[in-house]
């Protein structure tokens, strides 16, 4: 399976937008060339939830924007070491992974600290010319698998030790050093060997590879000390010892991490500081990591675009995506890509007709719940084909749907209206942006909005507080003009809300203005075909208002 691929339509998606986003993301996983993922950015519609609902199919996942995050480039799972594993251990790994460095956790898998290569130059450089009395944590275990040793007795005391110290001098400076705490690295000199067991040491290592006395063999049984045989000569064991100290004592404590939601844009600088960062979750469980190879050139987000192709309209973070095709029946805008990419754009009342269409031509069945959800795409769009827009294709495939979706197009689509239509508890706002789409012409952006309804004198009793949440936006989103179209489907008639430069409104829809901000038309007029192509008219009268 390839990398994620975003299906996702417009900012503020309509029941259109969001059933064929669902069907033509269906359809590529069907097609087995892609790991599709239908996304919404916006909230859905009461009559978009309505349709899901009636046929049991989940909402599209919810994304703040596609630009490249944490997740998209961290290693996970994570290779961790832990708190009590050896240098050794540890350094091995680096080596083995060529990583500069490793998140140290505890048992728990929370972080605790990092380890990188140069602790281990730093940790030499520190014990260069060890001799006499050092001190170095150590344990049998970490010992044994360092030196690639043999336990020839293990003590029934102490398992930990505190100090080391070569045993290359007289019995009487021996005595000196020996304590319950220590160590002894030794070649085969039975008589301090027998000298230091007698003493009370908690552990010899017999350094070379060399042969152990049995009388020496059963003192260290009769006083619980530990034997360990070392295949390396002295001075190597030694070094080797230093690589069993456990990697809490030279970790680094302080360390910047990362959460995976975070934007890599974010993260990059903390890379100038350490040679990888820990990605953590709420409890501090390392769950991945980010190198600084990891983000040279980072994959980016794969989108493929449903019901638009205009920037201002699309996804955050469009610009750093990488577009793989584009399923639209509204007019070619803005969008550019890097590369040839897949386009299918036809002059049709819906985008779910499209998507009909290529589950025809690639012969895949459509499932029930898909069927009916692409019906209603449909129907709203073109307003059981009352809209201008819509199409005999629109209808035939329609008709096709609701037969493999075991419905009543005509109940189907009263019912979806019936749910659009009730705007009881709805804030302006929401009204307003339920179905709006942004517009850029050269220096001048305006907002479309539509009401598609079966009760229009509901919303007209809000007609004033939508006038005023119109110039709010309006002045807050700098837009030359907010329009608000109110389609009223039951009387098959049409009410255009404007604020901002009425009269340039006013004068390029050709309609006589009413109460300083209302325009009447009859019949259902459509924003595609009617209202976007005369943008371009109101902006040319606006910017001659402002030159006269």
């Amino acid at each position: 399976m390839g990398r994620r691929l975003y299906v996702v339509g417009h900012k503020f998606p309509d029941t259109d937008a969001i059933s064929a986003c669902i069907a033509y993301s269906h359809l590529l996983n069907q097609m087995g060339s892609e790991n599709a993922v239908a996304a919404r950015q916006g909230e859905l519609r009461r009559e978009t939830e309505y349709l899901l609902k009636r046929f049991n199919v989940p909402e599209p996942l919810y994304i703040r924007d596609v630009k490249v995050r944490v997740d998209d480039v961290m290693s996970s799972p994570s290779p961790t070491v832990n708190r009590e594993d050896s240098l050794y251990d540890v350094g091995r790994l680096l080596q083995e992974r060529s990583l500069p460095a490793l998140p140290v956790v505890d048992d728990d898998g929370r972080l605790r600290g990092m380890i990188q290569m140069e602790d281990f130059a730093t940790l030499f450089m520190d014990r260069l010319g060890l001799s006499g009395s050092e001190e170095i944590p150590l344990n049998l275990e970490n010992v044994v698998r360092a030196l690639g040793g043999r336990v020839l007795v293990e003590g029934k005391g102490r398992k930990q030790w505190e100090k080391v110290f070569v045993g290359a001098m007289s019995l009487e400076s021996l005595e000196r050093r020996v304590d319950a705490d220590s160590l002894m690295v030794i070649g085969d000199r039975s008589d301090a060997q027998k000298r230091a067991i007698e003493l009370g040491i908690s552990a010899i290592v017999v350094s070379g590879g060399l042969g152990v006395e049995q009388d020496v063999l059963e003192l260290a049984r009769q006083k619980d000390v530990t034997l360990i045989s070392s295949r390396h000569h002295t001075f190597k064991t030694v070094q080797m010892l230093n690589l069993s100290i456990p990697v809490r004592h030279i970790m680094k404590s302080e360390v910047l991490t990362a959460e995976e939601d975070e934007l890599l844009e974010d993260v990059r600088p903390l890379l100038a500081r350490q040679p990888m960062v820990p990605v953590i979750d709420p409890d501090r469980k390392v769950i991945g990591v980010i190198y600084r190879s990891g983000i040279l050139r980072p994959a980016r987000q794969r989108v493929a675009l449903v019901d638009h192709n205009e920037r201002s309209q699309s996804v955050e973070g469009l610009e750093e995506a990488e577009i793989v095709s584009i399923i639209d029946h509204h007019r070619i805008y803005d969008v550019r890509t890097d590369a040839p990419i897949y386009v299918r754009c036809e002059p049709l009342g819906s985008s779910n007709t499209i998507v009909y269409k290529l589950y025809r031509e690639n012969m895949i069945q459509i499932p029930r719940p898909i069927a009916g959800i692409m019906l209603g795409g449909i129907l709203t769009d073109t307003l059981i084909f009352k809209s201008p827009t819509s199409t005999q294709e629109d209808r035939r495939a329609a008709e096709v749907l609701a037969e493999r979706a075991g419905v009543d197009l005509y109940e189907l689509g009263a019912s979806i209206l019936a749910a659009a239509s009730d705007v009881a508890g709805k804030p302006p706002k929401q009204l307003l942006l339920g179905d709006f789409k942004e517009f850029a012409l050269g220096s001048l952006r305006f907002g479309v909005a539509t009401v598609e309804t079966v009760n229009a004198s509901a919303v007209s009793a809000m007609r004033a507080d939508l006038l005023a949440e119109m110039s709010r936006l309006r002045e807050e989103r700098q837009y030359a003009s907010f329009l608000l179209m109110v389609l009223d489907i039951a009387h098959e008639q049409t009410e255009v809300l404007v604020d901002g430069h009425e009269r340039e409104v006013a004068e390029a829809l050709g309609r006589k203005l009413e109460d300083g901000h209302r325009l009447e038309f009859p019949g259902i007029l459509s924003r595609k075909k009617q209202i976007i192509p005369l943008l371009p008219t109101i902006r040319d009268a606006i910017l001659a208002g402002q030159r006269a």
